[in-house]
């Protein structure tokens, strides 16, 4: 008896140890730690000797229904690549493990945001984060490390969930031209995976067939005035230099988009010409003037809840003059890999940091 005793002084001792180990390796997920030491804890006392088998039962019959919406919740969740936006990271079809735990999980507003449970409840498609049917405010767990510029992502938006790269972070000054991205007035650093729109004068078939086969290369006769022997590619920059070098073609050149994103189409941004831009984030302050209302109007009332209205050249926040607005979410600018063919923040702007749900560690299939 006195050794059965000391045995389990000593594994709950080494739990102990353990427990503080890993919280000490990983603080940001101290709440996950202590959370399964709980249920394990809770576990091992209702599954003692002299305890009813029905209350066994039910705890059993509990951890089968609790554990799987748990990990979905706060830990991980599988979604599907909706489109070709992703194109050469990620392939629509595509099933991704996004990880909660890098950024923390954002805890449910509602019920119908919590799996399984949703079927019960109505709202469960409608994410938008004004919504007037969440119930709760929002609030993030502690994570493992920030979101950073490069960072695939998965976050909401109403009615469906996309899948981006972070361009763009909180206080960067963004300007695109003509494609060229510039973060703070500096070259941004584009992942290999990154795919635009170029065209091309074939120069020698016989070269430009080789080049483009071993590359993966497919293209399409482009109409544009320029020549019959213009082709229009979609193409990596890896794939870029290596066709150039192959002397199969000439005169490449950027195709520059001029599609207009209905949200900054008063500004005459398009696609491929936008900014500069600053990207709000918590404590940021911007002057109210008619351009700033133009551009942040949208996120004030929609995610900041403030009420900002104008009125001749006057502007209010409720029944209060408005010189300048203060921000207290931290917003991002998403794009796709596959620029030239992505619908992300040129077209709808900014993503609110309550709508991300986490970052994509890697393809399930």
């Amino acid at each position: 008896m006195l050794l059965r005793t000391s045995n389990k002084r000593v594994m709950l001792v080494v739990a102990g140890i353990l427990l503080c180990i890993c919280i000490l390796a990983t603080p940001g997920i101290w709440w996950l730690y202590l959370s399964a030491a709980a249920i394990v804890v809770f576990f091992l006392f209702v599954l003692r000797k002299g305890v009813d088998r029905k209350v066994k039962f039910a705890a059993l019959a509990a951890g089968v229904l609790l554990v799987p919406i748990l990990l979905k919740v706060f830990v991980f969740e599988v979604y599907l690549v909706p489109s070709s936006s992703m194109e050469n990271a990620l392939f629509s079809g595509n099933y991704i493990v996004v990880n909660k735990l890098a950024y923390g999980p954002a805890m449910p507003r509602s019920p119908g945001e919590i799996s399984w449970v949703n079927l019960f409840f109505d709202d469960r498609r409608d994410n938008t984060p004004g919504n007037d049917q969440r119930r709760w405010k929002y609030h993030r767990l502690a994570g493992l490390t920030q979101i950073r510029r490069g960072d695939v992502l998965v976050f909401s938006r109403p009615g469906e969930f996309l899948v981006k790269r972070c361009v763009g972070m909180p206080g960067d000054v963004l300007y695109i031209k003509d494609g060229v991205i510039l973060v703070n007035n500096q070259p941004l650093m584009c992942a290999a995976t990154v795919k635009n729109d170029y065209t091309a004068t074939i120069r020698d078939e016989g070269r430009f067939a080789v080049a483009a086969g071993s590359l993966g290369i497919t293209y399409e006769y482009y109409l544009s005035g320029k020549g019959p022997n213009t082709i229009l590619m979609n193409l990596t920059g890896a794939q870029k230099q290596a066709l150039a070098r192959s002397g199969g073609v000439t005169e490449m050149a950027y195709l520059v988009k001029r599609k207009h994103g209905f949200l900054y189409q008063a500004e005459g941004w398009t696609q491929d010409n936008l900014g500069p831009l600053v990207v709000p984030g918590k404590g940021v302050i911007v002057t109210m003037t008619e351009q700033n209302y133009r551009r942040y109007s949208d996120l004030v009332n929609k995610y900041e809840q403030a009420g900002l209205r104008r009125e001749g050249n006057h502007f209010y926040l409720g029944k209060e003059p408005c010189k300048s607005f203060t921000f207290k979410h931290n917003y991002y600018f998403m794009m796709g890999d596959n620029r030239s063919h992505s619908y992300d923040s040129r077209f709808w702007g900014l993503v609110d940091e309550a709508a991300i749900i986490g970052k994509v560690t890697d393809r399930a299939w």
